[in-house]
């Protein structure tokens, strides 16, 4: 299957993506861009409350359900939205120039994260050779195997012999929904669905974050998309590491988030979604970003802290200058005390003490992290200098703008939260970086959540003084939104003291002097400036997660010997198996990708007693009695040997010794082999089969 095979199933998983958050969008009474910008999270609020209800119901997972589900909540959105029509009426769209400007510029975000997906990955069906990717592909598996969506019962991957808990579900809910509609195997499912949030949903999330701090800038809407695909912490970042899938769809919806918070706090420029609406919205993306990944929550309420204090600490000085000084001490007060309490409460919730236990030793300075952190380049890669240098440019327009400075100041905070893990990281830090495991990759894929909007302005900045030199004009005002007033057309007296040469000047050179056409001037020399975006080493970021080693040693997971082996895998297995393996030689990953389910679906969740004394004791199946008791009370038959190329180095490979036999074991029917790889059948157990003593 060849990429451009897949273009129909990527246009499938846009749908999915979009399709059920925009209906509701409109439903609710968005319109345009805030509309299509808060569609996929909204997409993320339907799908998987969906599949906690189907559960609950006993409904097989299926599109057909997530369409009515869909039709219901729509039709009930709208007749609420009817009912408070004089409440919240629906936003007026903007007009067609920025919507345009706005669909042209998602033009190139797509075509750049479609070269880095394709050259990253290489083939649509490759699977990522990651730790977290086992969890992941079984999860699917799992999920095509009981129709069972539910994050509520995610957590364990159908292990009936353990009980069930909750994992966010979002992404392996929508990406079965790509594999039930269009048959494609799960690998290329999720490869897809991964790409389609980084070229589309992204950088759609980041136009509406950048549409509500500029307003109605046409210049803006034609520049964030490629902006938006350049940074490597995010989003490929997280396709180079883990691979955190999940991570990666909740951060693509927080942008969206934080324009509605500035809806809600009303900092919005021109605000297209409503403070009312916003704030009965607020709860319900909180939960679609649970749904993604809990800990993208968390990035929302460090970003969100900025403007909402921005917005507390503006309205404390309205009550001062209207001589209420008291009201305002304590308004204040109140909101600090209620924030600092609901920190310290979840600082030592239970629930998240395994999240916070998890250990990530300092690697470097912390001076050289704030250089990483300033140059876009954490965790040691690349440093993008010309990208970084139009955020900084950024920062300071923002800053000069006054109603924006909170965004400075959240990229700062989130800027200090990787320099935390990536130069301390002790556990006294952990009570402020423990919801991201304390890890420095998931921090640092937060920077772009800021710098984006920053390099935003930045380029359209620039364009102004462009605009300025050409028109030999004052640029417009520090306090004006860059990319919003064409140079010496506010007051034509600035051209040479006449009002009207102004005006002929902008007759003469309308299209080379608007904000917009400019600022793809400035967006085209940054993209010669940055080799295209960084699409180099972007692409590299993708590729080492995908790579399978000439000689496998110590990072591949399925290499290619096994990946030859999984028609014939196919072929022996009924499809109702439970197979015996080792989660650390990549056999799990070969049943989910083959449909067939893994008697250990992960490297590290707990087993039953009965898990647990096969892992050590299954290679006696002829031997011990004991063995084929547990096997049957599982439903155990086969046994899957892979070849031991994954993280050779982690103790954990030898939790399971009893699960490679030799032909010296009694009591195993070798029913297919490819080079070492080895699929078993445990004919140990066959009813009549005498078992030898030890």
């Amino acid at each position: 299957m060849s990429w451009l095979d897949v273009v129909p199933v990527a246009l499938v998983t846009a749908a999915w993506l979009i399709g059920p958050g925009a209906a509701l969008s409109y439903a609710i009474g968005l319109r345009g861009l805030s509309a299509w910008g808060m569609a996929p999270t909204l997409s993320m609020l339907i799908v998987p409350l969906t599949a906690v209800l189907a559960d609950v119901l006993g409904l097989r997972w299926s599109p057909f359900v997530v369409l009515g589900a869909t039709a219901v909540v729509v039709v009930l959105a709208a007749v609420v939205s009817l009912l408070l029509r004089r409440i919240a009426p629906p936003r007026a769209t903007d007009p067609r120039r920025v919507l345009a400007a706005a669909a042209l510029g998602l033009l190139p975000a797509i075509a750049i994260g479609w070269y880095v997906l394709v050259q990253g990955v290489g083939q649509p069906d490759q699977l990522s050779q990651t730790y977290d990717a086992i969890f992941h592909y079984s999860a699917l598996a799992h999920i095509l195997d009981s129709g069972n969506a539910s994050s509520m019962a995610m957590g364990t991957l159908g292990n009936v012999a353990t009980p069930t808990t909750f994992y966010p579900a979002g992404w392996h809910g929508l990406t079965t929904l790509v594999v039930l509609s269009t048959g494609v195997p799960i690998a290329t499912a999720a490869n897809l669905v991964a790409g389609v949030i980084s070229m589309l949903v992204w950088p759609l999330s980041c136009m509406l974050l950048v549409r509500q701090l500029v307003g109605r800038s046409t210049a803006a809407m034609a520049v964030t998309g490629a902006v938006s695909v350049a940074f490597t912490a995010f989003p490929w970042g997280l396709l180079g590491f883990g691979v955190l899938w999940p991570n990666l769809l909740g951060l693509a919806l927080a942008p969206a988030g934080v324009a509605m918070v500035l809806a809600a706090t009303s900092l919005a420029r021109e605000d297209v979604i409503g403070r009312r609406r916003a704030m009965a919205l607020a709860p319900l993306v909180v939960v679609a970003c649970a749904f993604a990944h809990p800990n993208t929550v968390f990035s929302l309420i460090v970003v969100c802290l900025f403007p909402i204090a921005t917005s507390v600490l503006r309205w404390a000085v309205r009550l001062r200058r209207a001589g209420r000084t008291g009201r305002a001490v304590t308004g204040v007060s109140v909101a600090a005390l209620l924030f600092l309490g609901a920190w310290a409460y979840v600082a030592r919730a239970p629930m998240f003490a395994e999240v916070r236990s998890h250990v990530w030793p300092p690697f470097e300075t912390p001076a050289r992290a704030v250089g990483e952190a300033l140059l876009s380049a954490p965790n040691g890669k690349p440093a993008l200098w010309a990208l970084s240098l139009v955020a900084v440019i950024g920062a300071v327009v923002a800053w000069r703008l006054r109603t924006s400075r909170w965004l400075v100041a959240a990229f700062a905070g989130t800027a200090f939260l990787y320099v935390v893990t990536a130069s301390i990281n002790r556990p006294s830090t952990q009570f402020i970086t423990g919801y991201w495991y304390n890890d420095s990759f998931r921090l640092a894929a937060m920077l772009p959540l800021t710098a984006v909007p920053l390099a935003v302005l930045g380029i359209t900045r620039l364009a102004d003084r462009l605009g300025a030199l050409i028109a030999k004009a004052p640029a417009p005002a520090a306090t004006v939104p860059p990319g919003t007033v064409t140079a010496g057309a506010v007051e034509g007296r600035a051209v040479e003291g006449r009002a009207v040469e102004g005006r002929a000047v902008v007759g003469r050179r309308s299209l080379l002097r608007t904000p917009t056409v400019l600022s793809l001037v400035v967006l085209a020399v940054l993209a010669l400036a940055t080799k295209f975006f960084y699409v180099g080493a972007n692409t590299d970021i993708v590729a080492g997660t995908y790579a399978v080693e000439d000689v496998p040693q110590r990072s591949t997971l399925v290499d290619r010997t096994e990946m030859e082996f999984l028609p014939e895998l196919e072929a022996e297995l009924p499809e109702d198996a439970l197979v015996a393996n080792n989660p650390w030689d990549g056999s799990t990953v070969m049943l989910a990708e083959v449909s067939r389910r893994a008697l250990f679906p992960h490297a590290n969740i707990p087993w039953s007693t009965e898990q647990q004394y096969l892992a050590a004791n299954l290679d006696d199946a002829g031997r011990d009695p004991e063995v084929c008791r547990a096997a049957e009370r599982l439903g155990v038959h086969y046994l899957l040997m892979a070849n031991r190329t994954f993280w050779p180095h982690d103790a954990r490979n030898n939790d399971y010794p009893g699960l490679r036999v030799s032909a010296s074991d009694p009591g195993f029917e070798l029913l297919a082999q490819k080079g070492t790889v080895k699929l078993y059948r445990l004919s140990a157990c066959d009813a009549g089969n005498p078992v030898t003593s030890r």
